[in-house]
């Protein structure tokens, strides 16, 4: 049996706390406490002999808003005018004249794969270095498209290359002829890109003209330059 006063303490305490709904169950009869509907409240019954006891609903008696309410519904004024005279012409004024990038391969990433996946997984339908980097020149004429339709400024493709052990044949040459076709191909792809799909680029340089250190594996042997 539901005692009367063990109600009362319930509403009263309800009352006074940010909750806005709260159920209380006991063995004969269930008591839910809402803050959303503004009814009178109802004291619940001792359950009849019927085969099952139906839920009692009890509501607060007035509406208690949490203590936050009254601040939040206030309006809050925000300072829109944060432009100085002479702003906005500076602003205008001071837009980039040309994009930049780097471009070497192509990334391919399949379900299950890790969400940082850097080297991305193998296309079986490229091509690939002796560090198993694809050879996807189609992939710089797609990201010249995508950066000069977005930002509709000039680009500039600073660094294009390819990594490979080269080594001397008889007459001590280099018989680089997969470095030839690489260049080529990306050349074509960017001449695409410019000729076909209207992109504007500044230009083009080759990593590198002269060979490094390998700054990604720090190898000798990987070598990306025309002179060795």
């Amino acid at each position: 049996m539901v005692n009367i006063s063990e109600v009362k303490d319930l509403m009263a305490q309800f009352d006074q706390s940010s909750l806005r709904e709260f159920s209380f169950k006991t063995g004969e009869a269930e008591l839910t406490f809402s803050k959303n509907e503004y009814t009178s409240p109802v004291v619940p019954q001792q359950a009849s002999q019927a085969p099952a006891a139906a839920p009692v609903e009890v509501a607060a008696t007035a509406p208690v808003a949490p203590a936050q309410a009254a601040s939040d519904s206030e309006e809050t004024v925000v300072d829109t005018d944060i432009f100085a005279e002479g702003d906005e012409e500076i602003l205008r004024e001071g837009q980039l004249d040309f994009i930049s990038f780097s471009y070497y391969r192509s990334n391919t990433t399949k379900a299950g794969d890790d969400w940082f996946n850097v080297g991305g997984s193998t296309n079986p339908y490229l091509k690939e270095t002796p560090w198993g980097w694809p050879v996807d020149p189609l992939g710089l004429r797609h990201v010249m498209n995508e950066i000069y339709d977005r930002i509709q400024k000039p680009i500039f493709i600073v660094e294009n290359g390819m990594g490979a052990i080269d080594e001397l044949d008889e007459n001590g040459i280099v018989q680089d002829d997969y470095r030839i076709d690489y260049l080529r191909d990306h050349l074509q792809a960017m001449a695409d890109a410019i000729i076909i799909d209207g992109v504007e680029c500044l230009g083009y340089t080759m990593w590198g003209p002269v060979d490094l250190v390998s700054l990604s594996t720090g190898e000798m042997k990987k070598r990306n330059g025309i002179i060795n």
